[in-house]
């Protein structure tokens, strides 16, 4: 090396030469020319000259008292250096001087190595660590793992919603984060967590102030894998208080000028996730711990049968705050494991206190095998003569000592005679709090908003934590608003606004918690500046600035409700002190050096390299020897999880994967068929879509046709769809991740040489750009939301990610992906946020960010490094933590498959191998330039144009001709931003004329001419029933002419003053049995929601038969709309339900219509005047549909039948019923012959040519079946019935020279999804069966004549090369 103070390097890349100094040497730096990252070596000729020396960092106090370290690189002809900021463990004593100012510059930009300075726990820089003696591999290599002992190492931590109540402090312990790099899961303890009782009730002792609340942040490890890095180094118990040499911070306290959406929730993942990835470039990490293990002290441990009668354990002493574990251990099996703990009891000064009692107290945990903890009784509920809590085993219950108790005993019995167990008591000893105090430094006057303003100016000594408190005076919580004003703290730094600085925690007892800076707020004529609105039981606490000397504001009750205002100072945990800092160790141990990530990660990040082959390598050993990937959990077929990784396979680009590849591919296409759940159809028909767009591999293309008839089926007629086939979920809202599945799915099938529906396609397509408001997806149908320039919107990122890959791969709406990108962008942090799986949510969103804005996916992933540090194992996988934001039900679901395939996705995006990662040949080069009409606007339409189609069908060929003309216009409307306004301007140009039309027609019934009014112009009465003790109770919605259509209005209640429909109504209520009428007028706007433009009446009165409960009546209803009166009598009958909701006297009308396409489940679709409307039934399932002889029928697309239709909701028309007139309106084909080719059948195969009770079953051959038809001729066939079962049917035909397959699927025939083709002329056929056994009433071969979207011929009907690789044998 030089002798000199500098050395000369140069760039191996690009050739720039720097000037470093010396001590730089064998470290790594990146060119600031090129960005190339290389190891600093010397130069034998140095090209340029040296620059003035280096200026030194000064060892110097902060205003917060930090410590800086330098760790890597000056480049010459700049001033820049690269720093590592951290604050310390504890204040720095240490001052020599003004600290130099640098240009702070992320630690990360250059890797890290053993040579780093580092902090100690007084603050101190100190020498520079030595390498670590040992080191840790990172694990490239991998095995075919047991993966159920793999996930009872890495368990999903918890799922569902966020747990709150005292009672679900067991379920809180699920929560937690994995420390992948470790091999270690950790139960964060952070303020983010306190108000909710079931976290607070968790905390351990010894992190607790004197006051029981949470005085210092940790991680406790929860569990170690084996073999990991942390095992032999960390302990089960430990509390992780620090980490690369700072004190943990928790959220908003972590790195504090880091703004980001949702920043506070994420708690201790960022630091933790941060670090981490830090120490990976290092190779080693630094941990500081409380190792303040529990003593625990068994006092009674037996096995125990019936027959060993009651045992007692006798006083044993116990002190406050132990706690009392009851244990039974089901040993080897817990069949029968009944046991009873009998009197069990605390005694002592205060008295003797029954833990059976529920009344007095309740276990601060309890779990039991089976059943739920019994008092009172043994588990088959025979009584028990003394107090006792019968358990099964496994259980534990577990008490904490209170005050004045010093003794406990308890009884004990086994209860079933053929239970075999374990019965232990176990005292676990508190653990000294931290002392921490919560002093009090004010209290104001208690009452509501009468006592008036109160001023507040209190004096503060010492440092730590403000609290002010919205107190319940009353401990009633109606009406217990509050606001706290001009908040104001004064020291040694001057004053400060207390409002303008970020608080530590807040909590509200209802609702949320809001500060207004700008606007003014007046209190009995006073004007106050800040405010902050606080509901009581409320707090909010900041973290003093030093030298705070004095706190002043003002404190007002807002409302009714009493409230009391309260100041308290609680002192800071640190420095520890006493047995807490006697119990803290600081550990060292090596982890794999994997690196850190870049600047730019993903983009020109060798960690994401490293990262990303370690982890497809990982995947790739995993796969089963049938090509798949397991199914692990819940309820799709593996055909979700083999999807998956296929994809994350190819996304590598790696020749060396792509056998696997197309074992998997081929698996999916043609082993078997998907569940009925939209998201694994649509990911099998992306993969397999991605696998022949790579390969062109022709044999795969009867699969893809497949996958997309499969996933077509769950496309409603409105181009959304739910959660799948045979459930649409919600009522009539569905789910839009189906949506966006949907969109991704046919988007990709579009590009392969398949027959799609090229229509279908592109309304599909459509409405994935009309449902993305302002960038982002609602749950379901029906968000009101205006499309308008605001782009900070949290949530729903699993259903716009796909969505708007879709519309990028397939040509939809370019604004959409323009919304969707503003809104990541300025919404960052938010890329993971979605109902029910975040791990889909941040996969969809990544890919689509990456596709469409590289830039901001960068800053995305940037955001997220903290998520792929924590969740990446060290023994491969990608992991899952808590995540805070939303319900997590799915993640069950999702698996560990998905999680890692998805995640090597989002680290391969940029390598744009496929369509879902960017690849731009397979962007569409033309997409929607008008701006889409929102997902609401477009339900107004939809709901006058089904209205016009319904007062069409209803009036029949009385209808006047412009009726028609008018119905025709309503649909050509262009669904863009235009449209509710151009649907207004139709509806008030010609409903008018339409409206005198029909009222002036005589020979129309006054019912029928008033639906048809009311239906024409947004009109509706909707009238429902209610008893009520003695009371009749009688409610009327009304909703005025034009409803919805001032939707985009600003002034809503002027549209209305000027519509040329203004409304005056009556409606009297009368029956028999009501003591008298009842009658509601409308004669004006007053009362009325302008925003809805609807008003509810409601009204009461007497029976005359208090026990006549249901009865008949009628609604006499006059209205008057612009000069047309209409008088009519609506027949009513009182109090009964109509299925499951009180419409029975709602506006319906019995029609006959034909149904459309895909009428599975809740789902009914109608042709309504030529034109197809997606429709419900009030439930969500599948009534039976019967004919006129009484038997059940199949629906069939373009069938006529009998409907008695709603019209109320926006959204959708609501089908109370639907019969047949006729028994059937399909041609069935029957076969000269039926044969058995595999397998038998059980009973007479005619049983299967009607749709009665009488049945057959088909007995499967090793899990398989084949039945053949021969016809004796060429008949023309495009569907099959099948009655009452879930079976995988594959339907064949043969072309005179092989055996084709035409369409394939797992079909709920008992919700009408049953076999649909395209029409096709063969005198052979064959149906395969899969699975279980088969008891059918039905299986029968017919031709539909009355298709609406007749199927065109599919991809392998085209010829011999695209004929799959198996037969019906």
């Amino acid at each position: 090396m030089s002798d000199t103070q500098t050395i000369s390097c140069a760039c191996p890349n690009c050739g720039k030469v720097f000037q470093l100094d010396a001590s730089m040497l064998g470290r790594k730096g990146r060119c600031d020319s090129c960005q190339t990252k290389f190891l600093i070596e010397e130069s034998p000729h140095p090209q340029v000259q040296a620059p003035a020396p280096v200026p030194q960092l000064a060892s110097g106090k902060s205003s917060g008292g930090l410590g800086l370290t330098v760790v890597a690189l000056l480049i010459a002809g700049g001033a820049g250096y690269y720093f590592m900021n951290r604050d310390a463990l504890a204040p720095s004593e240490s001052s020599s001087g003004p600290a130099k100012t640098v240009e702070a510059v992320p630690a990360d930009l250059v890797e890290g190595s053993s040579a780093e300075k580092v902090v100690d726990m007084k603050g101190q820089t100190g020498p520079a660590l030595p390498p670590l003696e040992k080191s840790f591999p990172v694990v490239k290599s991998f095995k075919d793992l047991d993966i159920r002992q793999y996930l009872n190492t890495y368990p999903n931590v918890h799922m569902g919603w966020m747990p709150s109540k005292p009672e679900q402090a067991d379920e809180a312990r699920g929560w937690g984060h994995h420390l992948g790099p470790l091999g270690v899961r950790v139960r964060p303890y952070v303020p983010q967590h306190q108000n909710r009782p079931a976290f607070a009730a968790n905390v351990p002792d010894c992190l607790r102030g004197q006051d029981g609340r949470l005085a210092l942040t940790a991680a406790e490890v929860v569990t170690i894998a084996p073999g990991s890095p942390a095992e032999g180094q960390l302990q089960e118990g430990d509390l992780i208080i620090g980490i690369e040499g700072e004190m943990l911070k928790s959220g908003s306290k972590y790195r504090p000028d880091w703004e980001f959406m949702h920043k506070d929730a994420r708690e201790l993942q960022l630091m933790l996730g941060e670090k981490l990835d830090q120490a990976q470039g290092r190779g080693d990490v630094r941990l500081t711990v409380m190792r303040y293990p529990n003593e625990v002290e068994t006092v009674f441990s037996e096995e125990m049968k019936q027959a060993d009668g009651k045992r007692e354990l006798a006083a044993t002493p116990v002190s406050e705050g132990d706690e009392i574990h009851l244990i039974v251990d089901k040993k080897d099996r817990n069949d029968y494991d009944h046991f009873s703990w009998l009197s069990p009891s605390l005694s002592g000064p205060s008295g003797t206190l029954d833990l059976a009692d529920e009344a007095k107290v309740q276990p601060a945990s309890a779990t039991t095998g089976w059943g739920k903890v019994t008092r009172g009784a043994d588990l088959t509920g025979k009584a028990i003569a003394e107090p006792c809590l019968s358990v099964h085993g496994d259980s534990k219950l577990v008490f904490k000592v209170p005050t004045g108790y010093d003794s406990f005993r308890t009884g004990m019995q086994a209860t079933h005679g053929r239970g075999d167990l374990k019965a232990e008591v176990k005292i676990v000893k508190a653990r000294q709090s931290l002392p921490v105090v919560r002093t009090q430094l004010w209290q104001g006057a208690g009452g509501n908003q009468s006592v008036g303003a109160q001023n507040f100016s209190v004096e503060i000594q010492g440092e730590g934590l403000l609290t002010l408190e919205s107190s319940q005076f009353d401990n009633n919580i109606h009406g217990d608003g509050t606001r706290w004003c001009d908040l104001v703290i004064e020291g040694d730094y001057g004053k400060k606004s207390l409002l303008e600085m970020p608080w530590e925690t807040i909590s509200s007892g209802y609702g949320r918690p809001s500060v207004e800076l700008e606007k003014p707020f007046t209190f009995q004529d006073k004007s106050y500046q800040q405010v902050l609105d606080l509901h009581a039981q409320g707090e909010v606490s900041w973290l003093l600035p030093a030298g705070t000397k004095r706190v002043s504001g003002v404190f007002i009750p807002a409302s009714y409700g009493k409230v009391q205002p309260k100041v308290h100072l609680t002192n800071d945990a640190l420095p520890l002190t006493g047995i807490h800092q006697q119990k803290v160790v600081e550990l060292r141990f090596p982890i794999g050096k994997a690196g850190s990530y870049s600047a730019t990660y993903p983009r020109d990040c060798k960690k994401t390299k490293i990262t990303a082959a370690r982890h497809v390598e990982w995947l790739a050993a995993q796969q089963s020897e049938n090509g798949t990937w397991p199914r692990l959990a819940g309820y799709t077929t593996e055909g979700w999880d083999t999807s998956w990784c296929g994809l994350a396979l190819m996304s590598s680009g790696d020749a060396k994967y792509d056998e696997q590849v197309k074992k998997a591919a081929y698996w999916v296409a043609y082993a078997g068929a998907p569940s009925e759940w939209t998201a694994e159809r649509a990911m099998r028909l992306i993969f397999l879509s991605e696998y022949y767009l790579r390969t062109k591999d022709e044999k795969i293309l009867a699969g893809v046709q497949a996958a997309y008839y499969q996933l077509i089926d769950v496309c409603k007629n409105d181009y959304m769809a739910g959660h799948k086939v045979n459930g649409f979920g919600y009522g009539i809202a569905g789910q839009h991740y189906g949506t966006g599945h949907l969109a991704l799915g046919v988007a990709l099938a579009a590009r392969t040489p398949i027959t799609v529906d090229q229509e279908l396609v592109g309304n599909i397509l459509r409405h994935a750009g009309e449902v993305c408001v302002n960038g982002t997806y609602a749950y379901g149908r029906g968000r009101r939301m205006l499309r308008d320039d605001s782009r900070r919107h949290g949530g729903g990122n699993a259903m716009v990610g796909p969505g708007i890959l879709g519309v990028q791969i397939g040509g939809g709406h370019r604004t959409a992906v323009k919304e969707a990108v503003e809104r990541w962008e300025a919404s960052i942090g938010d890329g993971d946020n979605s109902h029910a799986t975040s791990s889909l949510a941040y996969i969809f969103a990544s890919l689509a960010m990456a596709a469409a804005d590289e830039e901001v996916f960068l800053k995305h992933m940037q955001n997220f490094r903290y998520k792929m540090t924590i969740d990446d194992n060290w023994e491969g996988g990608f992991l899952k933590s808590a995540f805070p934001l939303d319900f997590q039900g799915g993640e069950g679901v999702t698996s560990q498959w998905i999680r890692s395939a998805g995640s090597i996705l989002v680290l391969n995006a940029l390598k744009h191998n496929l369509a879902i990662t960017g690849k731009k040949e397979l962007m569409a080069k033309e997409k929607l330039d008008s701006v889409a009409v929102s997902e609401w606007g477009g339900q107004v339409h939809s709901y006058y144009l089904r209205n016009w189609c319904l007062a069409n069908e209803l009036l029949g060929r009385k209808a006047p001709s412009k009726l028609a003309k008018g119905i025709e216009r309503l649909a050509k409307l262009e669904r863009d931003i235009t449209l509710v306004p151009e649907t207004k301007e139709l509806v008030t140009q010609l409903a008018p004329e339409l409206i005198r039309s029909i009222a002036a027609d005589k020979s129309l019934d006054a019912m029928q001419r008033a639906y048809a009014i009311e239906l024409l112009c947004g009109l509706n009465f909707q009238v429902s029933t209610e008893l009520k003790g003695d009371k009749q109770v009688v409610d009327l919605n009304v909703y005025l002419p034009l409803q919805q259509l001032n939707w985009l209005e600003k002034d809503k209640e002027s549209f209305f003053a000027a519509s040329p429909f203004h409304l005056t109504a009556d409606v009297i209520i009368q029956s028999d049995n009501l003591s008298k009428p009842l009658e509601f007028k409308v004669s004006s706007l007053d009362g009325f929601n302008f925003d809805m433009g609807s008003r509810k009446f409601s009204a009461s009165t007497g029976l005359k038969n208090a026990s006549k409960k249901e009865f008949d009546g009628a609604a006499w209803i006059r209205f008057t709309v612009g000069d047309t009166q209409i008088t009519y009598k609506r027949p009513m009958t009182f109090n009964t339900l109509l299925v499951t909701k009180n419409e029975v006297n709602y506006r319906r009308m019995n029609l006959k219509l034909k149904t459309g396409p895909r009428a599975y489940f809740q789902s009914q679709p109608l042709v309504i005047s030529g034109i197809a409307f997606d429709c419900m039934y009030p439930i969500e399932t599948t009534p039976p549909v019967t004919s006129p002889i009484g038997q059940l029928v199949n629906v069939h697309e373009g069938d006529e039948v009998l409907v008695n239709v709603g019209s109320d909701n926006m959204i959708c028309g609501t089908v109370y019923s639907l019969s047949y007139d006729k028994p059937s309106q399909v041609t069935h084909v029957p076969a000269a012959t039926r044969t058995m080719v595999r397998g038998q059948v059980a009973g007479d195969m005619a049983a299967w040519v009607d749709h009665d009770e009488s049945s057959a079953t088909i007995k499967m051959e090793d899990g398989k079946a084949v039945l053949e038809y021969d016809f004796g001729k060429p008949v023309a066939i495009n569907g099959l019935d099948v009655k009452d079962a879930r079976a995988f049917i594959r339907v064949w035909y043969h072309d005179e020279s092989q055996w084709v397959p035409l369409v394939w699927d797992n079909y709920s025939t008992n919700t009408n999804h049953h076999p649909v083709f395209p029409e096709t002329k063969a005198q052979r056929w064959r149906l395969e069966f899969q699975g279980r056994d088969l008891k059918l009433k039905t299986l029968r071969f017919y031709h539909n004549p009355h298709t609406l979207m007749p199927r065109q011929p599919l991809a392998q009907s085209k010829g011999a090369k695209y004929l799959p690789p198996i037969q019906p044998e």
